[in-house]
């Protein structure tokens, strides 16, 4: 099978079949905050171009596409709001849909969807055009069933290096530090997560807030330590965060999730769920830390999950 994958960060590139051959053009900058940022430049799109018509002409049995985000203009250099600007209004018409999709799109090629984006809206334009057997959505919410019937929830995808680093990482009830939480604290969520684990720190416990960018290694590391690792949402609710904590072996704590998305984690069985009110979360998360059987527990079955769900492998395959 022959796969042109022109996602940000490929999702099958670490696939385990051999028989599978997957090429990599990516169109835009790495969401994933262990790889470089690169970001795509006029010829990277034209290289994409050209890999697409070779697509039309039977190049690639499967092609991966990222959604086409028209509302998400203000990072984007000229030549991409140019481009934007241009599919809005050729989406306005759909002649003019059918049109481009002739000359870009048509052939034996099967498409697929995969969209990282935060918000839980669909990509109308790239339903549109590339007419997707699949279509991926990470922040996915369950709508009134207008969706596409090929909708799927997209898991993050973690770096098998990952889970083995935890298998060298002190067992979690008997890691340093109690509860850990990092980042830009842009959000109301992660300022609330910032002032639990403050307030953490004056009943005695042992809390590190990172608010600096370090590199991903030093950052793991101090996941490895780390028996809960605040995990509050971003500007999307699933976070980097919150799966690298499974896979280095401690105990997500999580915000609750919006009515309708997808998640895997359920409270006190695989993460911790923090209540809204901020004694109870407190509480919450004195007792899952009192009580080392059951933290041993629900880190052991965070991480099988996300084995299971997140590795790159398993998410490749």
């Amino acid at each position: 099978m022959r796969i042109l994958d022109l996602t940000h960060d490929s999702h099958v590139a670490a696939t385990s079949d051999r028989r599978t051959l997957v090429t990599l053009e990516p169109v835009g900058a790495s969401n994933a905050p262990w790889r470089r940022r690169r970001r795509v430049n006029a010829v990277g799109a034209v290289h994409a171009y050209l890999r697409l018509l070779g697509a039309r002409f039977g190049r690639y049995d499967w092609v991966i596409v990222p959604p086409i985000r028209l509302r998400h203009r203000y990072e984007n250099p000229r030549w991409q709001r140019a481009v934007k600007s241009a599919l809005t209004a050729i989406q306005r018409r759909p002649f003019a849909v059918r049109a481009l999709r002739t000359m870009l799109i048509a052939g034996r090629c099967k498409y697929v969807v995969v969209d990282v984006a935060d918000r839980p809206d669909l990509s109308d334009i790239g339903i549109a055009l590339f007419r997707p057997r699949h279509y991926f959505k990470r922040n996915l919410i369950a709508g009134d069933g207008a969706e596409p019937a090929n909708l799927a929830p997209l898991p993050m995808s973690i770096p098998g290096e990952l889970f083995a680093r935890a298998d060298a990482a002190p067992p979690v009830a008997e890691r340093p530090t109690d509860f850990f939480v990092a980042g830009d604290f842009k959000t109301a969520e992660r300022e609330r997560m910032r002032a639990l684990a403050h307030a953490l720190r004056d009943r005695g416990w042992r809390v590190e807030v990172l608010e600096e960018r370090v590199p991903p290694e030093d950052f793991h590391a101090r996941l490895a330590r780390t028996k809960i690792v605040g995990a509050a949402r971003g500007w999307g609710y699933h976070t980097w965060r919150m799966y690298e904590a499974a896979a280095l072996g401690a105990v997500p704590a999580v915000t609750p999730p919006p009515a309708g998305m997808w998640s895997w984690f359920s409270d006190r069985d695989n993460c911790l769920v923090l209540p809204e009110d901020d004694e109870r979360a407190l509480a919450a998360i004195e007792s899952l830390l009192r009580d080392p059987e059951a933290l041993v527990r629900v880190a052991a079955a965070a991480r099988r999950e996300a084995s299971r769900h997140n590795r790159d492998v398993a998410v490749a395959d």
